[in-house]
C-alpha cells in the first residue's frame, strides 16, 4: 500500500473499509495506491483516484469508493443520503481516472496494458443495478463485496473488462509494474 497508513482526515467509511481490505487481501506483488492525485489535463479539473491497483499478470484497476450511492429521477447522483445531488457520477469519476492514468503511461513511453475501473459501495445494496450507462460488473455493492475476496473482485473485474473489449490489451507484466511503482513514488 502506498501510503502505508490511511490519512486520519479520510472521512469516507468506504475508503477506510477498502484500505483495510487491501492491506490484508492482496498478493505481495500487487501495488495499491490510495488517494492518487491526477494532474489537470486540458481544461479539465484536477482529479483523484481513490484506489489504483497495479496487478502484474492482470493490469491496472481504478476504484471509486462510495459510502452511499443512489440516483435521482432526473439522473443526478447522490453519494450521501443528505448531500446535494451531483451531475458527475462515480462511474465517470473512476473511468476518468483510468483514462488519465493510461494517457500518462502512453506519454511516458510505457506499453499499453489492460485497464479497468469499478465503483465499490461496500456497506449498502444499490437499487436499480442494471443501468444502460454502466456495465453491471463495474458496480460492487454490499452483497458482491461480502460474497468474495477483494482479490477475487479485482481479478473478476479484469476478466470482465477483457471480455468487454473487442481488442483487449496485454496484461501488465511484472517489469512494467515496477516501472509504474517508481513513477508513483
Amino acid at each position: 500500500m502506498i501510503p502505508l497508513h490511511i490519512p486520519g482526515a479520510t472521512e469516507s467509511a468506504a475508503e477506510r473499509t477498502l484500505f483495510d481490505a487491501f492491506e490484508h487481501a492482496c498478493p505481495s506483488d500487487w501495488i495499491v495506491l490510495h488517494s492518487l492525485d491526477l494532474a489537470r489535463r486540458g481544461s479539465g479539473p484536477f482529479g483523484e483516484a481513490y484506489f489504483v491497483v497495479i496487478a502484474p499478470g492482470f493490469g491496472i484497476l481504478c476504484i471509486e469508493a462510495k459510502t452511499y450511492l443512489a440516483r435521482t429521477a432526473d439522473g443526478l447522483w447522490l453519494t450521501s443520503p443528505t448531500g446535494a445531488p451531483k451531475e458527475r457520477g462515480p462511474f465517470e469519476q473512476a473511468g476518468g481516472a483510468q483514462y488519465r492514468i493510461m494517457e500518462w503511461i502512453g506519454t511516458h513511453g510505457m506499453p499499453d496494458v489492460l485497464a479497468a475501473s469499478i465503483v465499490v459501495v461496500p456497506d449498502i445494496e444499490v437499487a436499480n443495478k442494471d443501468q444502460i450507462d454502466w456495465e453491471p460488473w463495474r458496480l460492487v455493492d454490499r452483497s458482491r463485496f461480502h460474497s468474495r475476496s477483494l482479490e477475487q473482485i479485482v481479478c473478476d473485474s479484469f476478466d470482465a473488462q477483457r471480455h468487454t473489449l473487442t481488442n483487449p490489451r496485454a496484461p501488465l507484466m511484472p517489469a512494467q509494474a515496477s516501472l509504474l511503482d517508481l513513477a508513483a513514488a
